[in-house]
């Protein structure tokens, strides 16, 4: 019960003082440094969890440290009149001048400072940032300051997340410029390349901003003419393909006209033995029908449909020819339609007259 009121009261006091704006600017002694055992422990972390899921953050020391472990009126915005960084502390940034103010962050892990500094969700109290080197677990002191409770955890820390520190934030004071609140001052640099922590873990993600980038998207010339010459090689291989089709049904259709010709005798038992010269074949104009054969009507029917047929085949072998013969022609029109296209656009990129071949093939 105790802990919780006291912890009520250091965050309330603790906002308080945040949303503050300085006024009056203090000083910072050299000799200065904290006096309460404890501050700036290198294994005092604390999660900072002010309620939505952008809003946590791992921190070097408690909330308790800006009364017990900071100099005097310390606040996020406020600028102490000084010459150096204080014990323990060490400069992670300054302005591009002598005048401009320097960030002080703990020298116990490499920071460096957070900027641009944000507004929202408490980025102004946390200027110092550090990562961790590896993996490993840490324990963790989380600070729920929507639920007012504390409660010792044990997080894995990795080289992706960040933890945070509190900065102290001096100016050398002279007769001609005085001190003024950091947020006006927006030309940090860093000083050293200082970019992660020694030890342990952390339970949130540094925010960083990258500018916008376009590419150009046009078609080279090269891509141009690479484009040209493939659909030039794949109608070149449709052709072949075709051609090749052709003559294949061009060497069947004789074959098939064969086996429409004379109808020789059928084989009989008493040819066998007998030379193929005594093989004889009967003539139907010297030979007139028997009973046994086959009528008049459908000896001649059989007759009139081989020579139908013939002409059938002879008829679309013509037909064939003269498709085949048009198939070229659009194909070769085509070809030299792709080809022109092809030499405007390169003239339209090179200025250069249009020459044309005798043939692409």
């Amino acid at each position: 019960m105790f802990l919780n009121r006291s912890l009520g009261y250091l965050c309330a006091q603790f906002n308080n003082r945040d949303m503050t704006t300085a006024t009056v600017t203090p000083t910072l002694p050299a000799s200065w440094e904290p006096t309460v055992a404890g501050c700036l422990s290198t294994s005092d972390f604390w999660q900072w969890d002010y309620g939505p899921a952008k809003d946590k953050r791992t921190v070097l020391g408690g909330p308790s440290q800006t009364t017990n472990c900071l100099p005097t009126a310390w606040a996020s915005d406020i600028v102490y009149s000084g010459s150096e960084c204080p014990p323990n502390y060490t400069s992670a940034c300054q302005g591009t001048d002598t005048l401009s103010a320097v960030t002080c962050c703990p020298s116990l892990y490499r920071f460096t400072c957070v900027y641009p500094v944000s507004s929202l969700y408490h980025g102004s109290q946390f200027r110092c940032m550090s990562a961790w080197a590896t993996s490993k677990a840490v324990r963790v002191t989380h600070t729920n300051f929507v639920e007012n409770n504390l409660a010792v955890e044990t997080q894995t820390a990795q080289p992706n997340l960040h933890v945070f520190a509190l900065a102290i934030i001096y100016v050398t004071s002279t007769s001609e410029s005085s001190a003024t609140s950091v947020e006006g001052s927006n030309d940090l640099t860093a000083i050293s390349s200082q970019t992660d922590i020694s030890s342990s873990s952390s339970s949130s993600t540094a925010q960083s901003a990258s500018p916008d980038s376009s590419s150009d998207t046009g078609i080279s010339t090269g891509a141009s003419a690479g484009i040209g010459v493939g659909a030039a090689v794949i109608v070149a291989v449709a052709f072949l393909a075709f051609v090749a089709w052709w003559m294949y049904r061009r060497r069947r259709f004789p074959r098939q006209v064969s086996e429409l010709g004379t109808d020789h005798s059928p084989y009989t038992p008493e040819m066998a033995g007998q030379e193929v010269s005594n093989v004889g074949y009967k003539d139907p104009k010297a030979v007139p029908p028997t009973g046994s054969e086959l009528p008049d009507d459908e000896g001649n029917g059989l007759l009139s449909n081989s020579v139908l047929k013939l002409e059938a085949v002879g008829a679309a072998s013509a037909t064939w020819d003269l498709v085949l013969m048009s198939l070229d022609m659009l194909i070769s029109v085509g070809l030299l339609k792709e080809q022109h296209r092809f030499l405007r656009r390169r003239q339209r990129k090179t200025n250069r007259p249009i020459k044309y071949g005798l043939s692409i093939w």
